[in-house]
């Protein structure tokens, strides 16, 4: 399974997707939108199903891969004087990346800078609106 997630440090809308083959063809995808702060806890706002082909879910799983491989080297920034400057990063996204199997969980967290999990956020947020959208289509049409 892979699991992509935004709690912004600050609080405000953050959301869970969850992707899981469930057979040869297609995958199941999850997605939870959630309100609140990561120390006073969050509400599940809306929760959307959807599903995605089995080659989608596969390039997905190479970008996690790559990502979770990658060395994360931070860029080295010098001031005027010549002093190097250590950037902090304290509020944003809260991105974290997930590879669920069942020999444990592999994971990376962060978002600053030319951070690895930005370029998932963006590959995900196709496949979150779409299952959003589609829950909206189907509530309806109730």
């Amino acid at each position: 399974m892979l699991r992509f997630s935004s709690q912004p440090a600050l609080g405000g809308v953050g959301y869970e997707v969850s992707i899981r083959p469930y057979n040869g063809q297609v995958a199941a995808v999850r997605v939870v939108i959630l309100d609140g702060h990561p120390e006073a806890g969050w509400i599940e706002m809306l929760s959307a199903y959807s599903d995605i082909p089995r080659e989608q879910f596969d390039r997905l799983r190479k970008s996690f891969e790559a990502a979770l491989s990658a060395p994360l080297v931070s860029p080295t920034v010098i001031d005027s004087r010549g002093d190097e400057v250590i950037i902090v990063c304290t509020d944003g996204p809260g991105y974290l990346a997930e590879v669920v199997e069942p020999s444990g969980t592999r994971e990376l967290e962060g978002f600053c800078g030319d951070h690895p999990n930005r370029r998932l956020a963006a590959e995900i947020e196709g496949i979150k609106s779409a299952a959003v959208s589609q829950f909206a289509g189907d509530s309806a049409q109730r």
